[in-house]
């Protein structure tokens, strides 16, 4: 069995193209209070990597507990720092409890950093916290929602709103507007595609838009209502939009340019390492930096872990300066470094210190994930009695099964016209199955076509999908993948590179204006 691809691996020559990104800074010793336009598209397009791939588009985080360690975090760490951070909004929650100068926001998806232009337009945009979620949900807030309104009644009144067309397209109009002509941001007609496609989830679902979108059942994967309502270990909401105050942090840093998100992966040789000659050329250093649990699949690569070990060595950090971990614990006790969420398991958020797992990690003595977990734990008293589950870590290292994810199978494929094929195959009952990834490779390239919930095409038996975006005469192969509710994905079987796999879940075909009966 084939690893499943989870990144992109990048290889970018470092020394020149670092020592050319940040030439015109050398002789700086003080960080800008604010960024140009043109300064804040350069970091993005200069310190951002090709995008990779993910098992989900991550709209919004998927961590009940990452407010817990608020309290901690600001008892350890002092306004005015620089924060680093992955994956979407919990960030800005992270950003207004710390005060940093500025922020980068790292992740593997280009989508991501999209995301995040999405959010600067609606922070810039809007005149209060009622107005960010107004925008954001495209939900017109009735007269009466004042700044001093709680975000609990805010969110409530919210909820006997219908969505409003007709306010979707005004603010997609103004985000585009915004980013485009205000800012001019050099976004190409995929990016601005991939814009509409993030704000209209928003719209879709509003408040109950989860990890992958749509609500689901389970109560592992919160909403975004019931992430805006998280509080930390001390009963206290420290949220982006818990007070006007954190608002309008999050908002200044903002309108000055200072939250750059990037399109980087953890372990490539160009965006932590961009980050890191940026700050040393201006005598900065990183008090924070979120890493959710990315390095758990990391883990799940016998190299990307100690790229990204020594990606993170080369960026400047202080005595305190520490990482803020999402881990996976399962009901018995023990954490587990397979990034796979069921019944009975919960996401941790743990702090441990940069410099202590920097000194370690160029000493040898990181050798495993439990090694990382047990080093420079300042949330675990006794990390000698951590149990690791390092099953997945062996000889083999990569080879993730999920033996309720099977593929498809019986798949076949044909010609239903010259603009059409259809795919068929058989409908298995697999309780945790819930949607299907299918997959394309047009001109020897494979690419993610749809991500299609699992009723909507087996609600017949053989399932079905007909592809409509398909020309004439033009072969076409497909593969599919079994996907549930937590963002994992069935096996490959095969390397994407290939033209065939196992003939159950590879096959192609050639769209045809005579197709075959």
């Amino acid at each position: 069995m084939s690893r499943i691809p989870l990144r992109a691996v990048f290889a970018v020559s470092g020394l020149l193209l670092f020592s050319l990104l940040v030439g015109s800074w050398l002789n700086a010793t003080t960080l800008p209070s604010r960024f140009s336009n043109e300064e804040y598209w350069k970091f993005i397009s200069d310190f951002s990597e090709p995008g990779g791939t993910f098992a989900s588009e991550n709209f919004v985080s998927n961590e009940r507990s990452f407010q817990h360690v608020i309290p901690d975090l600001k008892k350890r760490l002092q306004p005015g720092g620089i924060y680093v951070g992955v994956g979407p909004e919990q960030n800005f929650t992270y950003i207004a409890a710390l005060r940093p100068q500025m922020a980068f926001i790292v992740d593997i998806r280009r989508e991501n950093m999209l995301g995040h232009l999405m959010y600067k337009s609606l922070f810039e945009l809007a005149t209060s916290r009622a107005d960010f979620l107004s925008r954001l949900f495209s939900r017109r807030m009735p007269a009466g929602i004042g700044e001093s309104s709680s975000i609990e009644s805010v969110l409530a009144v919210r909820r006997a709103i219908p969505e409003d067309p007709a306010f979707q397209d005004e603010n997609c109009t103004a985000i585009r507007n915004n980013l485009v002509r205000t800012h001019g941001f050099g976004l190409s007609d995929t990016d601005l595609a991939s814009l509409e496609h993030i704000y209209r989830t928003f719209f879709t679902y509003g408040p109950d838009t989860t990890y992958s979108g749509p609500p689901v059942p389970s109560k592992l994967i919160p909403g975004y209502e019931e992430l805006l309502l998280d509080k930390g270990a001390d009963g206290k909401n420290e949220g982006y939009l818990a007070t006007e105050d954190n608002f309008r942090f999050v908002q200044s840093l903002h309108k000055k340019n200072l939250i750059i998100p990037l399109t980087g992966d953890f372990a490539g040789s160009l965006a932590l390492r961009a980050i890191g000659d940026y700050l040393r050329s201006h005598d900065a250093a990183i008090s924070a930096f979120y890493t959710s649990n990315v390095e758990q699949y990391l883990f799940m690569d016998p190299s990307d872990w100690g790229n990204f070990y020594r990606n993170v060595a080369s960026i400047p950090s202080e005595p305190d300066s520490v990482f803020i971990r999402a881990v996976i614990q399962r009901p018995a006790g023990e954490f587990t470094v397979q990034p796979v969420l069921r019944e009975g398991y919960k996401l941790e958020t743990v702090l441990h210190s940069v410099p202590e797992l920097v000194t370690k990690f160029s000493e040898g003595d990181i050798r495993d994930y439990g090694d990382v977990l047990r080093t420079g734990n300042l949330t675990t008293p006794d990390t000698s009695a951590m149990e690791v589950d390092l099953s997945p870590l062996n000889p083999t290292v990569g080879i993730i099964v999920w033996p309720d994810l099977r593929p498809p199978e019986k798949l076949t494929v044909h010609s239903t016209s010259s603009s059409q094929v259809e795919l068929r195959w058989a409908k298995v009952k697999q309780d945790d199955v819930t949607g299907i990834l299918i997959s394309r490779q047009t001109d020897g390239a494979w690419a993610k076509l749809v991500h299609m919930k699992y009723s909507e095409v087996c609600d017949s038996d053989p399932c079905t999908f007909k592809d409509s975006t398909v020309k004439a005469d033009t072969r076409y192969c497909y593969y599919l993948q079994a996907a549930d509710d937590y963002s994992n994905l069935g096996p490959l079987n095969f390397a994407v590179e290939a033209d065939f796999g196992e003939p159950s879940i590879t096959v192609c075909a050639t769209a045809s204006s005579s197709p075959k009966k």
